[in-house]
Formats: C-alpha cells, structure tokens, sequence
C-alpha cells in the first residue's frame, strides 16, 4: 500500500498575494513500492480554501480564496492517499494513508490605503486644516504624507493645509489635488482631492497717522477692504474720554482730522460707513492710541527709536501654520516714553511673513520647508509718527535685519517633494498617556478643535465647559467652547468679538456672568456677557500704557493679573477699579509669555519661545501697593513646579492655558488641540468626598468650598467623612471629635452653627476650607438667593421687613448692624463702598451684614415690581435686589476655587487674615424693578 515518506513534514507556504489556481509548494506525494496509480484527496478545517490535484498530489489555491496575512496566518488540511486496490489486487476504496498539512501564509508588502474627505472646502483667509486623512497600511509600517501640489502642506497626522492662507479675490478657488501615504518600500496609496474656497466677508482696515498728538495736530487715515470695490464712504470723528461712550464731533466728516481744544484729554475714533462688493452696510473704525495732549505739554524736540543692533537672529519650526509667532518681538527703543512706535516688514523674504505693527512680534504667512530654503532675510523698520520737532512724518526712524532660520522637526511633512514626515500606519501606536506629575496626559487633551478654532489663545473653564480664545489670521476671532468630559463643541456656549478686538490673546470669567478678554494691540480688556456674548463696555478694563501688549489674563476675582508680551511683565489691577497696584518682572527666560493661570498660591505663565510653563509665587500684595516709579520687582520662580514637557508631547506653539486641578489645559495654535499635563499630587489640597451623616449638604463639587447643611427630624449628632483627593494630603475637622472611642469624627449638633473641614497638601504649601452652615428653624438660607461673589452680583430676598432681611442674613452666617448710608465713605485705607445700584441712591439707612469671605460694603435695595396683588384677597411681600463689589483672600465665587496660601518665611507682602469680612448694606428707597 502506498504511504508518505517520513522526509515529507507536512508544511507548506503561500505568499498572501497568491491568486485561484496557484501551486503550494511541492505536491504532497507518497511512495508506492509497485508504482500502482494514487489518488489523492482533500479533507479538514480548511478544505474550502484549497485544492489538490487527485493524480499527483500538488495542492492549490480554491478559485475565489482571497488571503490575508494580518488576517489569518495559516491553514490545516488532511491529505488522504490510495491505490484502490487491496493486497489481493481487487479494487477498493479504503484509504491507505494520510498526512496533516499545515499551509502557512507569508506576509507580502502592500501599499497603504489612503482614507477621506474626497471634496473639502475652506474658507479664504483660514490656515486651519482643511481635512484629515488617514491611512491604513496592513503592515503597520511608518508611512510618509506627502501631497502633489506646493499650493498644500499636509502634517505627519495626515492634516492637509494651505501653504499659505488662501485668497478668495485671487481668482483661483478650485484645487485639484493627490494626497499620498508612502511605506518604507515605496509602496503607495492614493486619493483624488478637490479643495474649494470660499468667499467670506472681510472687514475693512482703517488706521490713523500720526499715533498721537496734540491741539492742532491733523490726522491722516489709511482705509482698506480685500473684498474690493469700494463705495459710498461716510465718515465720521469722534471723541471719548474712557473709549466706551463715544460723542460725534460737529463737522468731522471727512477721512482726516485737525485736532481742536475741545480734544484735549481725549481719545478720537474714526468711523467709515460704505457699500463693497459684498454689499452695503458696512463701516471699519479706528481709535488713536492715546490722549491727546495740551498744547503746553507738546515736547520740543524729539528722540528717534532706535534698535540696539543691526542685525538679530530668529528661528521658528519647519511646516508651521501661518500666524505663528518668530521668536519674541523685534522691539526697538525710544527715550520719548510717551511715543507710539510702528513696525513695518520688508526685504527679499517679507512675503513669507507679517509683523504686527504695535508690538513688533513677526508671524508666519506661508508653512515654511527647510528643504526649500533655510533662512529667511527681512527687515523690520520702526518709526515714532514724527519727526525731530514733533511734526508729524512717516519716514522710517531706524531698521534692523532679521535672519529667521527654519528648524527642522520630524512631525510636518511639505508637499511637492518637500520634506516629509513619518507617522505609523494602520496601527494603534500614538502617544502613551502618562500619570506622572507634570508629564503629558494625552487622554484628556481636546483633538481636533472646531474646524474654525484653528488659531487658540486664551483658555478659561468652569469646571463643565471650556472656553478658547481664537485669533484668526482672517475674519473670525470668537470664543468657541467644549464640554471638558466630552469634548464636544458647544455652539450654543460661543460668541464673536467686538470688531475692534481683533488680537484677542486671553478671557478670564467671574463665573457669575462677566468674561473679559485681553487684546495684545490695545491697553484694555473687553468685556463680553458670558451667556450672550454681548458687549458690556460699562466693566471695560483700561490698563496702562506700558500694559499695550496684554496676553493671557487670571484673577481671583480681587486682582486682575495681565501678561504683557513687549515688556515681559506681570501686570496686576485692581479688579473693581482697574486701578494699577503693581509690575512684576518675568525670569529673563521667559521672554515670549503668553498664558497665564493661577491656583492663588503659584502662578503659571507658558512661553512659546522656551516651549514650557515657568512657575512663579504669586505675589501677596498689599492693599493699595502701588509700583514705585523705575521699580519693577521681580517675581519669585518655583523651578519645581515647572512644565518642562511640552516639546516632546509636540506642543511646540503653547498660549493660552487653565487647570481643574487635576491637569494643566495648554493651547496649541498650529497642532488644532488642547494638550493636558498632569498637576502634581503634592500640591492638591482638595477633598475628593464629604459627607455629614443624617445632614443633607447637597451634591458636593471639590471646587465649591461652601454648603448648607439641613439635618434630617430628630437628628441631633452627626458623622463627619472627609476623604482628601491625595493621600498624602491631611485633614483637620472643627468641630473637634466628641467621641473618640467611636468610629469616625463625631459633632454634635447643639449649639453649633458651623463644621469647617481643613485640607492641608502634602507639601504643607496650600490650604483649602470647606464649610458647611448649619440651617436652624430661622428661614433657610435660600430665602436670601443667588450668593454674594466676586465683582456684580444680583442677590434675590422675598420676605417682608427689613427685620426678616437681617434674621434671613443671620441664616447665611452674616452679622447685622444698623449704620447710614452716608457712612458708606472711602475708608483710611483706601478702601472704597462700591458704586451705588442702577438707579441711583435707595436711602439713607442700611443694615450692614458681615461675613467670613468679603469686605466690600453691598449696596442693596428693594422695590416691588409687581402688582401688590395677584388675585382677590391675596398680596406679594417686597423683593429685594442687592448690588456687590466684593474682595476676598480666599476663593468664594469662582467654580474653581483657590487654596489659602500657607505663610512663607521671609515673603514680601502681608499675609492673608485668618478671616476677611464681606459686608452687606440694604438701604430703603426707589430702586430699579427686576
């Protein structure tokens, strides 16, 4: 009988690329000592797959079997042999042998498949990506984008981009193009792409010349608008003395201007309505930098700007997005402190990139290629407005060459041949997320962003939701917003920004309503309602001059902390009167700030230039410290708390940025994310859970510190849990435990009014308090509704008299006192009542209410808006409004709240009170209706 020799094993390869039909290897054959004719046949798992030829043995591919090798890698079949005869030589049909064959399937290379967006379109103006591709490669290689036109640019995340931003009015607004993943065999996978753009509105550009001046002075302007064809101007001048309210001036009426006497001491905006190619109803505005100034007061001569050296160097990454910053600001100086200094960009290479004429900082045009060209050569020029008697002169004062040099990275790639960047194909390979402190996150960065959101800032969050700054490098400078959980964008949470703040650079919110947002080309901060993005100029901040160049923006709700790139420095103001306290100088590494944030014990502020977040003491100041003139003190630097990772997490364009306290939020404004760095544990001093047994608290935040406890009939003992986020963190509870011997801190309820929960951090440098009140049978703290917080609030009491006013305040934990409104006067200190409520005054007595957390007086009144009665027989007691201007050292109205500041050895400024009061005044008379 026939049998299979003990030299064949059973092991057969087939390359994946095998097609129906093909041989396996050599055929399974047996031996056959009287050379009779074998029949072979096919059985087993995967006897579909296969074929084997009856008379010789030689097995095949099944027709239409298609393999896979990262699918299946390989295959079991039984081949079964006969002579079909027995040892008698009569025919039979019994099996003489089999053999199991194990047909293992080699891997071939094959080109990736390119995936996406076949027909995009953008609109003109925009560097944000037009679309992302993706590319499965079956072997999982490192593949290389590149794209077929120099027009493009597509990154090693497959993020395809203009070159430089397009131009509707260019005429060419349909591309035709092919994105191309390569592996490392040069194997290929292609996809056909038609890239449309289109038309937006594009404001028009108004400027005036000379910057400053004086009675007699004439202002010239500038007027522009990219969609063409303009028309029907109409202008109008007008003047302001804090640029909010503005008064049209009688008869200036054209596009120039002859300061007159009537001008002295204020700002003058020009305005021009007129109709474009878009349409009609448009108008551009622009506003003179400062004051002018009385004739008395105009220097003689004057002193040029000059620039310390002829030539500077700059560097910037290869493949950036247009509008990013080339290192820091190209500044000149100029001994007349009062001058206003505009740069202008000019030289071989000046269309590749743009200057910002006030701050002198150069940004990118055009994604730049090494490959191409290396260095860059411009020239940045400067002039005051004037010549040496202050007559007004546009000739250029000095100049300085600028040598940008393009670094290279490897996570760009440039198209039409260019360089390229390698990314993993098909795999799950990516970054790692990490737990460690101050080390990349990666699974709460925010990816991509808003198709618009191309260009981040400023960054502020409340905990839920997260607001981004975005300064486009065409129209749509907005602020967008994204649940932190799920990082969906919340379109119904965004608004635009007021035509005149068109470099917006940071936002900081009270959370109660108010966000304001900095703009690095004017000396305020905007202010805009949260919930409906209109304009509030009434809570404007004007800063100082020196402040032109304002950034990033934090507060604790009692000072405003401003970032100011042109003089490195840390601003702070007064929040309620904007009035300046003082300067803080940055570490001279931190020379290209840009956000800034707080947890009210260290400050944060990220450099785009140094690639990392310096750390800083945040200075205690003293009421009514004022800068010394020249003195600038420098701020303390905590090198230990520093985030030094962002180059390698590839967040190399940090700006704005805002923590939860569990991880540091750093915009990017070319990668289209928002990456997270994880806060350090030593720091945390918040508690991750509280509870009061038989109490009812509500739902507890580790934000909030501040809660009302409601104790359940009958209970008159209580169990207090406090579990601090960290371990290391520890707890203090006051009341002290009643009963030692029992499980858990035990309080007593009688006679106390308050439990007041301590959280120290592991390295002793913070402090939170979480306090719950303790409701009595007096009326519940809700009948006085809506907290007193920082800046304006609206407070609600619906009760009767003022009596029932004073007994509701008591339930908040406020002590009352009857004083009159006229003592309601700036106090020794300095310190000031706030304003009085819209209205005017209410009256001339007041009950004054204290608390633990402000020390603002309250001015506070009420009126009843509605009918005295509703229906027969049924009447509705007063409602009372109350106004607050509030300050505080420790955190009360903020959704994230700021640990107390444990006191520092040897630390300029005076430490915080152990408690700082918050004072209410409720005065009687007319009022506004709610």
């Amino acid at each position: 009988a026939p049998a299979f020799p003990a030299t064949e094993d059973g092991k057969r390869d087939v390359p994946e690329d095998a097609s129906g039909g093909d041989a396996i290897g050599d055929p399974v054959a047996a031996n056959d000592v009287n050379f009779d004719a074998l029949t072979y046949s096919l059985s087993g798992t995967d006897v579909a797959s296969f074929e084997i030829d009856a008379s010789s043995g030689q097995l095949r591919l099944a027709s239409g079997v298609s393999l896979d090798f990262e699918g299946k890698k390989s295959y079991r079949v039984t081949v079964s042999v006969s002579d079909s005869a027995d040892q008698n030589d009569d025919p039979d049909d019994v099996i003489d042998d089999t053999i199991n064959v194990v047909v293992s399937v080699t891997n071939v290379n094959e080109a990736p498949v390119v995936s996406g967006n076949t027909s995009s379109s953008i609109a003109e103006n925009s560097s944000a990506a037009v679309a992302t591709y993706t590319a499965a490669d079956p072997e999982r290689d490192a593949l290389e984008w590149s794209v077929n036109s120099n027009d493009f640019w597509i990154s090693s995340r497959g993020q395809l981009h203009f070159a430089s931003p397009p131009d509707y009015e260019d005429g060419n607004t349909s591309f035709s193009i092919r994105v191309t993943a390569t592996d490392p065999e040069g194997l290929e996978g292609h996809l056909d792409v038609t890239v449309t753009v289109t038309d937006v509105e594009e404001a028009g550009v108004l400027t005036i010349s000379p910057p400053r001046g004086w009675p007699n002075t004439r202002f010239d302007t500038v007027f522009s608008d990219d969609d063409g064809n303009v028309t029907g101007e109409s202008w109008q001048w007008a003047r302001s003395t804090n640029r909010s309210s503005w008064n049209d001036i009688a008869g200036a009426t054209s596009r120039s201007y002859t300061a007159g006497a009537d001008d002295v001491g204020s700002y003058l905006r020009v305005s021009v309505e007129y109709s474009d190619r878009r349409g009609g109803n448009k108008s551009a505005s622009a506003v003179l930098g400062a004051r002018i100034g009385e004739s008395g007061n105009r220097p003689s001569s004057n002193t040029a700007p000059a620039f310390d050296e002829a030539e500077v160097p700059r560097s910037v990454g290869q493949g950036a997005q247009a509008g990013r910053s080339v290192g820091p600001p190209v500044k000149a100086k100029d001994p007349d402190s009062d001058d206003i200094l505009t740069y202008t960009l000019s030289g071989p290479d000046a269309d590749n990139f743009e200057i910002d004429p006030e701050t002198g900082q150069i940004r990118t045009k055009a994604v730049l290629d090494p490959d191409v060209q290396e260095t860059h050569t411009v020239t940045v020029d400067v002039d005051d407005g004037f010549d040496s008697t202050y007559d007004p002169s546009d000739a250029t004062d000095d100049s300085v060459t600028v040598i940008i040099t393009v670094a290279r990275s490897s996570t760009s790639s440039f198209g039409g041949g260019g360089f390229f960047g390698a990314v993993g194909g098909g795999g799950p390979s990516g970054p790692q997320a990490s737990d460690i402190d101050f080390e990349w996150n990666v699974e709460r960065d925010i990816e991509p962003l808003a198709a618009p959101n191309g260009e981040p800032t400023g960054l502020w969050g409340d905990g839920e939701v997260l607001w981004v700054a975005n300064n486009s490098s065409g129209a749509g400078d907005a602020i967008y917003a994204y649940e932190l959980e799920s990082h969906e964008r919340l379109e119904e949470r965004e608004f635009e920004l007021d035509e005149t703040n068109r470099a917006p650079r940071g936002i900081w919110s009270d959370g109660q309503g108010v966000a304001w947002v900095s703009d690095s080309g004017q000396d305020q901060l905007f202010a805009y309602d949260l919930a409906t993005g209109e304009r509030v100029e009434g809570r404007d901040l004007e800063l100082t001059r020196r402040n032109r160049d304002a950034r990033g923006i934090w507060s604790d709700g009692v000072t405003m902390w401003v970032l100011d790139g042109g003089k490195n420095s840390l601003f702070a103001y007064d929040l309620a009167s904007a009035g300046l306290i003082a300067e803080y100088v940055l570490a001279p590494a931190n020379s290209d700030p840009r956000g800034v944030w707080s947890d009210g014990v260290s400050v944060w502020v990220s450099d785009d230039f140094a690639k990392r977040l310096f750390a800083y003491r945040l200075p205690l100041l003293a009421e009514g410290e004022q800068t010394a003139d020249g003195e600038r003190p420098e701020l303390d630097r905590v090198h230990d708390e520093e985030f030094t990772e962002l180059t390698g997490a590839g967040n190399l364009s940090p700006r704005g940025i805002w923590s939860d306290g569990d991880v540091m939020y750093v915009a990017d404004s070319t990668d289209d994310r928002i990456y997270t760095y994880n806060m350090p544990d030593a720091i945390d001093a918040r508690l991750a859970s509280l509870t009061l047994e038989g109490v009812a608290i509500g739902a507890f935040d580790p934000d909030q510190p501040d809660y009302t406890g409601l104790a359940g009939d009958g209970v008159t003992e209580t169990t207090v849990a406090a579990e601090p986020v960290q371990d290391g963190a520890t707890v203090a509870i006051v009341p002290a435990d009643a009963d030692e011997e029992a499980e858990g801190h035990q309080v007593s309820l009688a006679g106390v009014d308050e439990i007041a929960v301590t959280v120290t951090s592991a390295d002793v440098s913070r402090e939170r308090v979480y306090r719950v009140a303790l409701a009595d049978a007096r009326p519940s703290a809700s009948c006085l509704r809506g907290a007193v917080n920082i800046g304006f609030s609206l407070v609600v009491f619906e009760g009767g008299s003022v009596d029932d006013l004073a007994v509701c305040a008591e339930a908040r934990h406020l002590t009352t006192s009857t004083r009159s409104a006229s003592a309601m006067r700036p106090s020794p200190d300095g310190s000031r009542a706030p304003p009085a409520p819209p209205g005017g005054a209410c009256g001339r007595s007041a009950v004054r209410f204290t608390s633990r957390v402000m020390r603002w007086p309250v001015s506070s009144c009420w009126q009843d808006s509605r009918p005295t009665s509703s229906r027969p027989g049924t009447s509705r007691s007063p409602t009372k409004v109350s106004w607050a201007r509030a300050s505080r050292w420790e955190s009360t109205g903020s959704p994230i709240q700021s640990p107390r500041r444990l006191p520092e050895p040897g630390h300029r400024g005076k430490a915080p009170p152990s408690s700082v009061e918050r004072s209410a005044s409720c005065l009687s008379g007319a009022c506004p209706s709610l």
